[in-house]
């Protein structure tokens, strides 16, 4: 099972993702577990290319990852609101579409 947790501020942003877990290997893969990593690491990518987005993670080793989102200028506030719609609606469609290997946890308004 691979679980993501994603934290938002106070204003509706996300502050911090973390995942850990694994999916079950069919013919030597998971899927699912493909997915969540690339859809993380693509996240991840896109915000470390973008001048004004401070960001830092770590990870344990394959099957975890966490990072946090430090600091936003305020001109990329509606740049990242798009980019993190697109992020949750790929990982959600991944608990939709794989339920008994990928579990999303919401957790608003924390700063």
């Amino acid at each position: 099972m691979i679980y993501v947790e994603v934290g938002y501020d106070s204003y509706g942003r996300i502050n911090r993702v973390v995942s850990r877990g694994h999916g079950t290997k069919i013919g030597g893969i998971s899927i699912p577990c493909s997915h969540v990593t690339s859809s993380l690491k693509v996240f991840g990518k896109i915000l470390t290319m973008r001048s004004g987005v401070d960001i830092s993670g770590k990870s344990r080793g394959p099957g975890d990852l966490e990072f946090q989102i430090e600091g936003l200028t305020d001109e990329n506030v509606q740049w990242f609101m798009g980019v993190q719609d697109f992020f949750l609606a790929a990982i959600q469609d991944l608990e939709k579409h794989f339920p008994q290997e990928v579990r999303i946890n919401i957790q608003k308004g924390k700063e």
